[in-house]
């Protein structure tokens, strides 16, 4: 995942960042952001995918701005400025396998 400098500061403007990581710059402010979005970001949308290993989770997490495809066993995917781009990456690579949908907002 890459993250543009919209998507961090739309990271920043969301709270996931705490306080004296805002303030941080450059490299800092970039690992902070990206570890914050890949590990605290809420997921957004859920949905259960088939295959012939059996059934695996997948979401749209993140926040307005900076939404990314979580897939367990596969990369993440994105990181997408909308929602919508996020769900088209996710039917492009799991839509033929999806059994089920939930709104997690």
């Amino acid at each position: 995942m890459q993250l543009s400098e919209k998507q961090i500061e739309a990271i920043k403007q969301s709270g996931l960042l705490k306080a004296r990581q805002k303030k941080l710059a450059g490299d800092e402010l970039y690992d902070a952001a990206y570890d914050a979005l890949s590990n605290e970001a809420p997921s957004v949308e859920s949905f259960t995918a088939e295959q012939s290993k059996g059934a695996y989770s997948i979401h749209v997490r993140g926040v307005p701005g900076a939404y990314f495809v979580d897939a367990m066993e596969y990369d993440h995917v994105g990181v997408f400025d909308d929602i919508d781009s996020a769900r088209a990456a996710l039917m492009s690579d799991h839509g033929e396998f999806l059994v089920d949908e939930k709104n997690d907002e």
